[in-house]
C-alpha cells in the first residue's frame, strides 16, 4: 500500500511540475519594423497609424493642439530547469532563464492629425539564475 501511494504521489507531482516549466507573456501588440519604416512624416494620418498599430497605450494632448501617441510591446519568456522542482537539490542545481524584449513607438501628430515626428526603439535583457545565484546580461539585442 505504501509503495502504491508513493507511485501515485510522484506521478501527480510530475504532472503538476511539468506544467510549470516556464511562462511566456505578451503585453501590448508586437510592432513590426516594416510597418514603422512605412510611416511618412507630413503624409501618414492618425487613422492610418491606428489601422496598422491599433489604439495607442497612451495618448498625450499638448496645449498647442498637437498630440502624441505611445505604442508599447513587452514579451517575457521564462524557462525553469526541471531539477528546480526536486526538494533540496533545486536550491543548488536548479535555475531559470528569463528574456525580456521591449518595443516602443512614439508618434507626434500636428494639428491636422498628420505625423510630425516619430521614434521607435527596441531592446531587451536576459537573466539567469542557478541555484541560489542570479546572473544578468544587459547586452541582449533581438
Amino acid at each position: 500500500m505504501l509503495n502504491r501511494s508513493m507511485v501515485i504521489f510522484f506521478f501527480a507531482y510530475f504532472l503538476v511540475c511539468n506544467g510549470c516549466g516556464g511562462m511566456n507573456m505578451d503585453y501590448g501588440k508586437h510592432i513590426p519594423i516594416t510597418d514603422v519604416s512605412s510611416l511618412v512624416k507630413g503624409k501618414t494620418t492618425r487613422s492610418e497609424v491606428e489601422q496598422r498599430f491599433g489604439i495607442p497605450a497612451y495618448t498625450t494632448m499638448m496645449s498647442d493642439g498637437r498630440s502624441m501617441a505611445t505604442y508599447s510591446y513587452t514579451k517575457v519568456q521564462t524557462s525553469i530547469a526541471p531539477q528546480s522542482y526536486v526538494p533540496v537539490v533545486g536550491l543548488f542545481a536548479g535555475g531559470s532563464t528569463s528574456t525580456v524584449h521591449t518595443q516602443t513607438l512614439i508618434v507626434t501628430y500636428d494639428k491636422n492629425a498628420l505625423i510630425e515626428d516619430y521614434t521607435f526603439s527596441q531592446g531587451g535583457s536576459t537573466g539567469q539564475s542557478q541555484g541560489l545565484n542570479v546572473y544578468t546580461n544587459q547586452n541582449y539585442n533581438p
